[in-house]
């Protein structure tokens, strides 16, 4: 073989491997050029992917956390009514939108005279839910200074008493239609669920006996578990039953405040 075909043929394979090579660097470009299109597509597509996952967080998302508030007071709403009219105002004071200072006209009082002297016997004041009904958090028993310790909170989906006949409300609560959310004869009730604070000074008798006795009763500081669930369990129907006078006087009430979430907000 000469020389002259020997430099030949190198030089051919010389091109050879550089077309080979330039083939290689063209297809490593074209691959690079993908690589970056793709990429391109990809970041063109972030922001439409970071919508769509923020719109995925807000609907997964709960609603924002509403604290209880007071859903008694809500003229032509809540329905009050009561075993005895008493001697001073009717049982709708206890929920008047603008709690009164009149301490003959803005008060409730289980009492024949103004002496206190009290009518005989147990007595309720019910609460009528009747657009909507409630979940329950707390209550606020504001008294005067006729107030009562042995007292019973009781709820339901339906109608309690007629009147003054207690038969309706024992059928319901023998049937379990009717749950007690707190009962001042259980010590446990009483330490766990209820707070006292006094304030003022009443002008119905010459010592000195605080004009508010304000009974804070919470549902959710009860370790009962049957309390616990009635936390999340619609009302339309709320009594007070008041079992006995701590003071022998005529109970008196000036304000039951019901606080906590109308169903739709629960």
């Amino acid at each position: 073989m000469r020389y002259s075909d020997v430099g030949c043929d190198s030089s051919l394979f010389f091109v050879l491997f550089l077309l080979i090579k330039h083939g290689d660097l063209f297809h490593h470009h074209k691959a690079t050029k993908s690589m970056v299109d793709t990429h391109g597509v990809i970041h063109e597509h972030r922001p439409s992917l970071r919508k769509q996952h923020l719109e995925h967080q807000q609907q997964s998302s709960p609603k924002p956390f509403m604290k209880p508030h007071l859903v008694s007071r809500i003229p032509n709403k809540v329905l009050v009514t009561s075993d005895v009219r008493g001697n001073l105002g009717p049982a709708s004071v206890v929920i008047q939108a603008k709690p009164g200072s009149d301490w003959i006209h803005d008060r409730w009082q289980a009492a024949s005279d103004m002496h206190g002297t009290q009518i005989h016997g147990a007595h309720w004041v019910q609460l009528e839910f009747q657009d909507d009904t409630v979940v329950v958090d707390k209550i606020i028993l504001d008294w005067e200074t006729a107030y009562a310790d042995e007292y019973i909170l009781e709820a339901s989906s339906e109608k309690l008493a007629d009147d003054n006949n207690n038969s309706l409300i024992e059928e319901k609560r023998n049937s379990e239609k009717v749950w007690t959310l707190f009962d001042g004869r259980n010590p446990k009730d009483v330490a766990e669920m209820r707070s006292v604070t006094e304030s003022g000074r009443s002008p119905g008798v010459k010592e000195f006996r605080p004009l508010h006795v304000v009974h804070e009763i919470r549902l959710s500081a009860s370790t009962n578990q049957k309390i616990q669930q009635l936390q999340h369990k619609p009302i339309r129907f709320l009594r007070l039953s008041i079992l006995k006078s701590v003071t022998g006087w005529g109970v008196s009430l000036w304000q039951l405040d019901v606080y906590g979430f109308c169903s739709d907000e629960s």
